[in-house]
C-alpha cells in the first residue's frame, strides 16, 4: 500500500525521513523580518508567512508576489502563465 505524504512532505518534495527530520526540529517563522521583505501590497493575514502565503498561491496555480517586480504585482495576475509571459520577455 502506498504510504501517504504528510503536509510537510508534499509542500517540501522531501523524503519521509527528511520530513520528520524538518517537523522535529521546527523552524521558527522571522515573520516581522519577512514582512519587511515582502512586497505584496494586499491586504491579507499571509503577510510575512510565507509558508502560508506559497502554499495558498500554488493551490491556486499561482505565484506569490514576491516572484514578481512591484509593476506587475500590484496587477495581482500571478498566474503561472503571466510569470511564464514575463519570463519569455525577459521581464523577470
Amino acid at each position: 500500500m502506498a504510504e501517504r505524504l504528510s503536509h510537510e512532505q508534499e509542500v517540501v518534495g522531501s523524503t519521509p525521513t527528511a520530513a520528520t527530520s524538518i517537523h522535529k526540529n521546527k523552524m521558527e517563522c522571522k515573520k516581522q523580518e519577512n514582512s519587511s521583505n515582502c512586497n505584496c501590497t494586499y491586504p491579507c493575514d499571509k503577510k510575512g508567512k510565507c509558508c502560508g502565503c506559497l502554499s495558498y498561491h500554488l493551490s491556486r496555480k499561482e505565484l506569490p508576489a514576491c516572484c514578481f517586480s512591484n509593476d506587475i504585482e500590484k496587477t495581482y495576475d500571478r498566474s503561472f502563465k503571466k510569470f511564464a509571459e514575463l519570463v519569455k520577455e525577459n521581464k523577470i
